[in-house]
């Protein structure tokens, strides 16, 4: 059994016609530029809260917004001990199916990826509220899209709110450990949605193991009936290093908070979010190329 995740802390110190924001997400994004300027005093400034699903520049929950002083750095949070690192964990397992290409490094497939299409990437951390209302309102026109075949959908973990919410006890990478632990058995995306709709409703609080192994046992209940196997994978901590070697990308990316839309690598403008879900779609399926924007 590898350390107990308190020890490990201590170390480390849906489809409308048009897409239309929803008032409590622009008052949380809101909340989420008070908390980025709090956060990272050097940060470069956020910009606006328009969109209802993020661009990789703007488009911040209400925990998300921006780096710590380690995400400036460059460095991931080490699996074993939680000490800063510079480089990703090469020896770190990944939980069966994970992306391992340059697009979509350490991603999680929504769909049946195929070639000549465009990637599109949704960054999320298990914290941020507003990854949770995305992950159930949103995500599932998107998943029909990508089904239909116009693009590759890849979810991507990140755990940077473990930083700038630290006495929830590496709660975002705790979530992506028992998320990659869902994955490796095969029920990864209903875990994503039972997970998030069991989000603890004060910030920072975070999940306790029970809730991530409860969620675990009720997602994959048909899979792994007797939850042995999944409980023991996140009591082991296995798949740590794939969630700092994702964080790491997050961070060397410089993108400022989640949820964060990406397509082919390129930010999705606010102005293509927050349009008619038609234009999204085609921006999207075309990979960023003659919707509304020049690339």
């Amino acid at each position: 059994m590898s350390t107990d995740i308190h020890d490990l802390f201590a170390m480390a110190g849906t489809n409308p016609p048009s897409v239309t924001l929803d008032a409590d997400l622009v008052m949380a994004r809101g909340r989420s530029v008070r908390m980025r300027r709090r956060v990272v005093s050097s940060s470069a400034g956020l910009l606006g809260v328009a969109a209802v699903v993020a661009s990789v520049v703007a488009l911040v929950g209400p925990h998300g917004g921006g780096t710590d002083r380690a995400v400036a750095s460059g460095s991931a949070v080490a699996p074993s001990s939680g000490a800063p690192v510079s480089s990703p964990d090469v020896a770190a397992t990944s939980p069966v199916g994970v992306i391992d290409r340059t697009l979509g490094l350490y991603g999680v497939p929504l769909n049946v990826q195929r070639p000549g299409v465009p990637t599109v990437e949704l960054w999320l951390d298990f914290q941020c509220p507003s990854c949770a209302q995305f992950v159930q309102s949103r995500l599932p026109v998107m998943e029909t899209w990508a089904n239909d075949g116009g693009f590759n959908l890849v979810a991507r973990p990140t755990t940077f709110l473990d930083r700038s919410l630290p006495q929830s006890q590496l709660s975002s990478t705790r979530a992506t450990n028992a998320w990659g632990c869902a994955v490796d058995l095969g029920y990864g995306r209903e875990y994503l949605s039972a997970l998030f709709a069991r989000q603890p409703s004060v910030e920072g609080v975070g999940y306790t193991d029970a809730q991530l192994v409860e969620v675990g046992l009720e997602a994959g209940r048909t899979k792994d009936s007797a939850g042995e196997v999944f409980t023991s994978c996140v009591a082991d901590h296995r798949f740590f290093g794939w969630a700092a070697n994702s964080d790491k990308v997050f961070r060397d990316s410089g993108i400022p908070g989640t949820p964060t839309l990406v397509v082919d690598g390129v930010e999705v403008p606010n102005s293509i979010v927050a349009g008619p879900a038609d234009e999204l779609r085609a921006y999207l399926v075309a990979g960023g190329k003659g919707i509304g924007t020049s690339r």
